[in-house]
């Protein structure tokens, strides 16, 4: 079995460190979001300071990245957090805060709330949750996806269309994260002004994007953590993982 994700995670997750994800977006020529893959219930100070290199390196004109960071809500404190924010504003970057299993919603967003007065920092935001559609007023910088993880709306088209609702709330400042054919056609079909975004491995339909003029983004999972990942991932929503796995 790890061997197995060994060989599927190695299409979706740059590499064990923050250089790996820093070479996989150099290679993409894309703007990208450079993500830790942390199974930990406390980012370590090793990871911070590599975040922080990182935003360093891709601040750096020579190297050509327009690269922002995401983290993991659930592995990292609120002071931690404040210091990467801090350091990621004098380096120009936006930290995105990833949306994680539903019983993690409330913390997640009284985190962003209690960082968002510095304006560079963001919060997924998953169409499968009930409580969204509400949530979306309050947040000042929105990454929509569907959600991958397990959330209270099962229905794939009741979630299609709340995905469409809360669509029409976007601006930007804001980015739709999908690789769902219809729903990048709806959003076209909109004139959008807001980010496309879209996993490393999947990412391949943003080039067409940048060359029609829209923004674009890939977004970049490292760390030594992939098995770990690969795992939770399973156990929270085994069909999407399934599926992930049949298809290579």
């Amino acid at each position: 079995m790890k061997l197995l994700f060994k060989l599927i995670a190695k299409r979706y997750i740059a590499g064990d460190t923050y250089k790996d994800a820093i070479r996989v977006a150099k290679e993409l020529n894309l703007p990208v979001t450079i993500a830790p893959v942390i199974e930990k219930k406390d980012l370590p100070n090793s990871e911070i300071f590599s975040l922080i290199r990182a935003m360093q390196l891709m601040s750096f004109d020579n190297e050509g990245i327009d690269g922002n960071i995401a983290l993991k809500p659930t592995t990292i404190t609120l002071k931690k957090l404040n210091i990467i924010t801090d350091y990621a504003k004098q380096y120009k970057k936006i930290v995105w805060l990833d949306m994680e299993a539903p019983e993690t919603i409330i913390e997640t967003i009284n985190k962003y709330h209690a960082a968002s007065w510095r304006g560079n920092i963001g919060l997924a935001l998953q169409a499968n949750i009930k409580r969204t559609t509400d949530d979306i007023y309050n947040i000042q910088r929105v990454r929509l996806c569907k959600g991958a993880y397990n959330g209270d709306i099962k229905n794939k088209e009741r979630i299609i269309q709340r995905f469409k609702i809360c669509e029409q709330h976007l601006n930007y400042r804001d980015a739709v994260a999908t690789h769902n054919k219809e729903l990048i056609k709806y959003c076209l079909s909109k004139t959008p002004n807001y980010e496309f975004q879209a996993l490393y491995g999947k990412h391949h339909f943003l080039y067409d994007l940048q060359k029609r003029g829209y923004r674009v983004r890939a977004y970049i999972p490292y760390g030594k953590d992939w098995y770990k990942y690969c795992i939770r991932r399973l156990k929270e929503n085994p069909k999407e993982v399934l599926k992930l796995l049949y298809r290579n």
